[in-house]
């Protein structure tokens, strides 16, 4: 990977030199053209074809590299062909411009420099020390007249002494040696920079990608808000627990999500401190959840605040089941002193039964007595119907588990309660049954569940409607199953909702509000719970946690 990132970088750095030499040679020999123009006897003068055809190599040799040389040689093979073609070229540019007099003796050291950048200390030096012999060999067969470069003043390279000659090569030796250097080592530090840079930047990004990772994953809900409260960011709990996305609260104030809430005073926390607090939050679908939160300042690294965090949490099924906790502990009270109760008053009403039997016998022929005695008999068989529910509710009979098809289960409690009287033709089952669902309790207190539940949903829709039943697993714990029965009847008061499992409690005329009470208290024993959730004019859902059965179990 680091080979090919270098790679890709040279090959970057390779064609800005092509795009560097065209413009620098059309410009520099360009000069220079114009320049022999205006001296030169004739256009077809020797000198200038001679810059003609150097400025023409120019273009087809760029052509060569950029085209060709890819071909077969790799980026690094490339670097010091052209390394080498520069310095070549800038030997016959000397040549053509005076040789000993020309002026584009510092061209080498841009072949140079630009052989450190791509090639480093290594290119750098192979760079001067090749400038150095072309330079010297050009300058030597040049005093020794072997070689007679064009454009000279002074027409014989006896007018420059031998000392003159050795001083100015290796004055230029020197300087290629110390620019090759120098760039090359420059070169090594932009490289070695540049590859930190490259592999902070990859950390940077990966702990930015992890950030994100953990905020969009969190179950918390976050709300950066700016210093005036308008909302800077929701991560994705956020917005599930809301109900809101975050791109139509974008710069709007907190308020317009939780209108409930007042940060004003809150805001103004002293450095390092968090404020906790709870509220009641209504979403718009009309859900009502309980939530806790935690307000914090953002902080840049002077002290300074710039922003707020805001942390909640949806606490509301939490909240449930604590007060289904409270609801339990208190049942179990209740139902201690309850079973003394009902002992207590099951003695007596054996005996008012008994001497009741016997008076009915003695005045069977009398009418008025005989109504009065079927008033007594009525109001006896309730009290001890009472009784036996009192006492089912007090120590509910702890029953045998056993692995229970949920949905035959269902199925057949369902038969007999369309066939009882009064319930055919009026109410509509609708069913989402998950088939094979195995839960671990006795079937027949099951079956008692069911049976209350029905029974409350048929009277909550005297005119009819519709009977909902659902099954599943639950998703947050998946060793509990979900049962939950709906309705479409008028639902259940605000007020009255909370007390729906408290014993005696009851909005019948003539119910004894033990029925639900039941219905906790065997769940209880059977490891299992149940919760309630209506709205008015919505119907009323009753949920029901068992257990689901295992090998193991």
């Amino acid at each position: 990977m680091k080979e090919e990132r270098q790679e890709s970088s040279l090959g970057r750095q390779l064609r800005l030199l092509m795009f560097f030499r065209v413009v620098t040679t059309t410009f520099l020999l360009g000069t220079t053209v114009v320049i022999q123009l205006r001296e030169a006897e004739s256009v077809q003068d020797p000198t200038l074809t001679a810059l003609y055809v150097l400025i023409v190599s120019v273009y087809l040799l760029t052509f060569i590299y950029a085209l060709v040389l890819p071909r077969f040689l790799s980026e690094t093979g490339q670097a010091y062909i052209q390394i080498a073609g520069d310095i070549l070229w800038t030997t016959w540019v000397i040549y053509l411009t005076g040789g000993l007099e020309s002026t584009f003796s510092f061209m080498y050291i841009l072949a140079v420099i630009n052989s450190g950048i791509l090639l480093e200390i290594r290119g750098a030096v192979l760079a001067a020390s090749l400038s150095s012999i072309a330079y010297g060999l050009l300058l030597d067969l040049q005093f020794y007249g072997y070689i007679h470069p064009f454009l000279t003043r002074f027409g014989h390279p006896y007018f420059f002494r031998a000392a003159d000659v050795l001083n100015k090569i290796l004055v230029n030796m020197g300087a290629f040696y110390l620019v090759g250097v120098l760039s090359g080592y420059l070169a090594r530090q932009m490289t070695e920079s540049r590859e930190k840079l490259a592999a902070q930047q990859t950390d940077l990004d990966r702990l930015t990608g992890l950030n994100e990772s953990i905020v969009e994953s969190i179950e918390s809900g976050l709300m950066t808000l700016g210093l005036n409260g308008d909302v800077l960011f929701l991560n994705p709990a956020a917005e599930r627990i809301t109900g809101w996305r975050f791109a139509q609260i974008r710069g709007r104030p907190y308020r317009t999500v939780f209108p409930e809430l007042n940060l004003d005073e809150r805001e103004n926390l002293p450095p390092g401190q968090t404020s906790y607090f709870y509220w009641t939050y209504h979403r718009s679908d009309g859900e009502e959840l309980y939530l806790e939160g935690a307000l914090t300042n953002i902080e840049d690294p002077v002290g300074s605040v710039w922003a707020h965090l805001l942390v909640f949490q949806d606490k509301t099924r939490i909240r449930r089941m604590e007060a289904e906790v409270k609801r339990v502990e208190k049942l179990a009270l209740v139902g201690e002193m309850a079973a003394s109760i009902a002992h207590e008053i099951r003695n007596p009403l054996a005996s008012m039964s008994g001497s009741f039997q016997m008076l009915k016998a003695e005045y069977e022929t009398e009418s008025d007595r005989k109504r009065l005695l079927a008033i007594i008999g009525r109001e006896l068989a309730r009290l001890n119907n009472l009784v036996n529910d009192f006492l089912m509710f007090a120590r509910p009979h702890p029953g045998v588990p056993a692995p229970v098809d949920l949905a035959r289960l269902i199925e057949d409690n369902l038969r007999m309660f369309t066939n009882q009287a009064g319930q055919k033709g009026e109410i509509r089952i609708e069913l989402d049954l998950q088939p094979g669902l195995m839960v671990y309790f006795d079937p027949h207190h099951l079956e008692q569940i069911m049976w209350n539940l029905l029974k409350n949903a048929a009277e909550a829709m005297p005119g009819g409607g519709v009977l909902y039943l659902t099954t599943g697993q639950d998703e947050e714990f998946p060793d509990s199953a979900v049962l939950a029965v709906g309705d479409t009847g008028p639902g259940i008061d605000p007020k009255d909702l909370p007390h729906i499992f408290d014993p005696f409690y009851t909005t019948k005329e003539r119910g004894s509000g033990l029925g639900l009470s039941i219905v906790c208290r065997i769940l209880e024993g059977g490891g299992g719970r149940i919760e309630a959730d209506s709205r008015p004019g919505q119907g009323a859902w009753f949920t029901i946690f068992l257990p689901v059965y295992t090998e193991s179990a």
